[in-house]
């Protein structure tokens, strides 16, 4: 009976100690996450868009970019882009997909400025500081 306890005592610290380095391990390796806009908050070279001049800016880039391009297959894949497609001639509007698009890549966490979501971010929903530069990166 005794044996049987320290088995079970012995199975039991070694489990403790097992899912202790487990933690630390994990806790240890992963990388904090951080928005994407906080991130861009820290760059001095860029900022995010928030005047309806700029705002048209990357908007007419980002159409100059994907033209001809088939829904699904825009960069920031906007529910409406075959719509937009169809009116780009027409009208210069920045639509609210593409504001709301921008708006949710900023709130997405990345471990750094490599991730793919940040650089599109970077590309299509923010300009450069330079204020004598008005030509979205």
């Amino acid at each position: 009976m005794q044996s049987n306890n320290l088995l079970i005592g012995t199975i039991g610290i070694g489990g403790l100690i097992a899912g202790t380095l487990i933690a630390g391990f994990i806790h240890f390796n992963s990388k904090e996450k951080f928005a994407i806009k906080d991130l861009v908050a820290k760059d001095t070279s860029r900022t995010i868009v928030s005047s309806s001049e700029h705002w048209k800016q990357v908007w007419n880039q980002y159409v100059t970019e994907n033209q001809g391009k088939r829904l699904g297959n825009d960069s920031l894949l906007l529910d409406d882009w075959n719509d937009w497609n169809e009116r780009i001639r027409t009208n210069t509007n920045v639509p609210f997909s593409y504001k709301d698009r921008c708006d949710a890549f900023g709130r997405y966490k990345v471990e750094d400025d490599n991730n793919l979501f940040y650089k599109t971010f970077i590309k299509h929903c923010t300009i450069t500081k330079d204020s004598s530069s008005t030509q979205a990166k």
